[in-house]
C-alpha cells in the first residue's frame, strides 16, 4: 500500500475537500422586505399606544406604593402638572 492510498476515498466514499463545500460567489444585497427606513414610519406615523402612557406610568408607579404600604397621593401642583402634560401630549 502506498502513501497516497490511505488517503484516497473508496469508490462511492464522501469527499469532505474544500472545493465540494465552499461558495463560489457570494452574493451581497438587500432583503425586499426592508426597501426603506422603518424608523421614517414611526416619526411619520407614531404607534397610538403612546396616548396615555405618561398616565400608564402613573398608575404603575401608584400601584407599587400601594403594594408596599406606603400609597402617597400626589400633591395638587403633581396633579396639575399631569394634566397639563396630556393637554401637551394630546395636541400633537
Amino acid at each position: 500500500m502506498s502513501a497516497g492510498d490511505a488517503t484516497d476515498f473508496p469508490q462511492g466514499g464522501r469527499n469532505t475537500d474544500d472545493a465540494s463545500f465552499k461558495k463560489t460567489s457570494v452574493v451581497v444585497g438587500k432583503p425586499e422586505t426592508t426597501d426603506h427606513n422603518i424608523a421614517d414610519d414611526y416619526v411619520n406615523d407614531p404607534p397610538k399606544n403612546v396616548e396615555n402612557a405618561h398616565h400608564d406610568e402613573q398608575d404603575g408607579q401608584q400601584h407599587d406604593l400601594q403594594n408596599k404600604g406606603t400609597s402617597q397621593q400626589p400633591s395638587k401642583q403633581q396633579l396639575d402638572d399631569q394634566e397639563e402634560m396630556r393637554q401637551r401630549m394630546s395636541k400633537n
